[in-house]
């Protein structure tokens, strides 16, 4: 095992930067978070650990940044590029571009939503699920040291299957969030990735009829020196071909390299990882599938129901959406009673979200006595906090008559108001819409108690006025000087001046799960000047 680099206290987009930096030549720029962390990283050690000189393009735009990348990499050079999912979703055209020319490039998304009936600051899942049809393969982390773990993974899985990857984050609860991290060492970097112009052995049959025995660990599809026609317009028969030979030549030897991939890291650092997290899940007939931050609240639930109210409900987090471990995810589903799909992202006119047709066009085979009862929940649209009162109340309601479809977070039934104009509409639509009252599931009970060896800290601030970074700078002192975990979660507010805000911020000398929003605090800090008193 190979020792780690350093440990500190960084956010998700700070981190993923910091690592990049060590190990990629080039990042293409546009307004992300992780772009000022990869300046600071190249203004402060101009090389990466291989030596190469660092360099950075600036972009006016999302898509600009993905075209930039996707030019480097074209010229022999391991680029990356930082976007959210504004910018994503504008640029899937480049991204299926990318993976058509066979690309190592690898490629960070931020959870956001999408702008729909308004905008909103939140966390959400509609562009990971659509970029997840680009030909791209798709890594989802649930805390900062899976996305900086997976962005050397991802790294080595693109470099030698020669397809793309994008290593995602959910906004505020990794990306924006400080946590404990394990920044890779330059032994890591040398053994786990090697530089980007290093010769390596060509492993499958149609790379070898491309390249010969080795190949440049990056490849130079474009040399500048000697200029030829790349991605020509192609007659119907001879597109046909080359998108039905993506499968069988490329894209047939993805698992493995990725599986292969994860026992070495494991090797290496002895931090083991999957495409699928289980927790609870052997001695359990109820199962929550999630993705992103909300598998660690999930598993603290999981541990809650069962000491506090005897519901044995078990965990499966899904890492990789691209490709899909269809045969590993039947075989945990299979024979349970019930399993809750949690999703971040909604589709009003399809029957079932994303996620929810994956599993059932895997389980279909199964016969009916092995099937489980699914049951999709809508969760945190638009950055709606996960309470883990409402996870708790979800699971104790789990089973064969559960409603198929509920919305967490959310009360549609209002009884009654004290305004008789209002009243008269709420009756009004109660008695149109009966069925609308089951679609919410919000717990009437208090917000989660932190641990008997977890401090819990809110910090009430104004909006622009100092405090803004004290949970951090407060979490990485607590670190600093005890050690342990750390896990924070910063105010969104659309308001940008004079608005109360809380920043809170969790400490534990054991292994730390995050329990969602609103976690009840041991410890509340007001900070404000006398102008403007918290």
């Amino acid at each position: 095992q190979l020792p780690d680099g350093i440990e500190t206290v960084l956010d998700g987009n700070t981190a993923v930067a910091i690592a990049e930096a060590a190990i990629a030549d080039s990042a293409a720029l546009n307004g992300n978070g992780a772009n000022t962390a990869w300046q600071a990283e190249q203004q402060r050690n101009q090389k990466n650990m291989f030596g190469s000189q660092l360099g950075s393009v600036d972009t006016e735009s999302g898509r600009g940044a993905l075209a930039a990348a996707i030019g480097l990499s074209l010229s022999g050079q391991r680029s990356t590029a930082f976007l959210d999912s504004q910018a994503l979703a504008g640029a899937q055209d480049l991204l299926v571009n990318a993976a058509g020319r066979h690309l190592p490039l690898v490629v960070h998304l931020t959870n956001r939503a999408l702008a729909s009936q308004g905008a909103a600051l939140g966390t959400g899942h509609e562009t990971l699920h659509l970029s997840s049809e680009s030909g791209c393969f798709v890594l989802h982390a649930m805390n900062v040291q899976q996305a900086v773990d997976f962005t050397l993974i991802a790294r080595r899985v693109a470099e030698q299957s020669l397809i793309p990857g994008i290593v995602v984050m959910d906004g505020e609860q990794t990306a924006m969030a400080a946590q404990e991290v394990k920044l890779p060492s330059p032994q890591l970097a040398s053994k786990f990735i090697g530089g980007s112009d290093e010769t390596i052995e060509v492993a499958s049959s149609a790379h070898k009829l491309l390249f010969g025995e080795s190949r440049r660990r990056v490849p130079k599809w474009h040399d500048l020196d000697k200029p030829v026609l790349s991605g020509a317009l192609q007659g119907s028969e001879s597109f046909a071909l080359g998108q039905a030979a993506q499968a069988p030549f490329f894209a047939a030897a993805l698992s493995e390299i990725l599986n292969e991939a994860f026992a070495e890291f494991a090797r290496l650092t002895g931090r083991h990882y999957n495409a699928i997290t289980q927790h609870n899940v052997e001695k359990s007939k109820l199962l929550m599938v999630a993705q992103g931050a909300a598998i660690e609240t999930a598993m603290a639930v999981s541990d809650a129901l069962r000491k506090q109210h005897k519901v044995k409900v078990g965990v499966v987090g899904l890492h990789g959406l691209r490709p899909l471990p269809g045969a590993q995810l039947v075989e945990l589903l299979r024979g349970k009673r019930a399993v809750t799909v949690l999703e971040r992202s909604d589709s009003p006119l399809a029957s079932d979200g994303p996620l929810m047709r994956e599993l059932r066009a895997n389980l279909y085979p199964l016969s009916n006595a092995e099937r489980p009862h699914l049951i999709s929940t809508i969760y945190g649209i638009g950055g709606l906090p996960l309470r883990a009162a409402d996870l708790i109340a979800l699971g104790k309601s789990m089973g064969e008559n559960s409603a198929p479809r509920r919305y967490l977070g959310l009360d549609f039934h209002r009884a009654s108001s004290i305004q008789p104009k209002r009243q008269v509409m709420l009756d009004t639509l109660r008695r149109n819409y009966p069925e609308v009252a089951e679609l919410g599931l919000r717990s009437k009970g208090p917000a989660a108690a932190p641990s008997k060896d977890e401090l819990s800290v809110a910090i009430h601030h104004l909006a622009g006025e100092p405090g803004e970074a004290l949970a951090v700078e407060a979490a990485s002192f607590l670190h600093q000087l005890l050690g342990g975990a750390v896990r924070s979660r910063p105010a969104m507010s659309w308001e940008r001046w004079g608005v109360a805000r809380v920043d809170r911020f969790s400490h534990s000398l054991e292994p730390l799960l995050d329990g969602g929003d609103e976690v009840m605090a041991n410890v509340a800090i007001l900070s404000g000047d006398a102008n403007h008193p918290n």
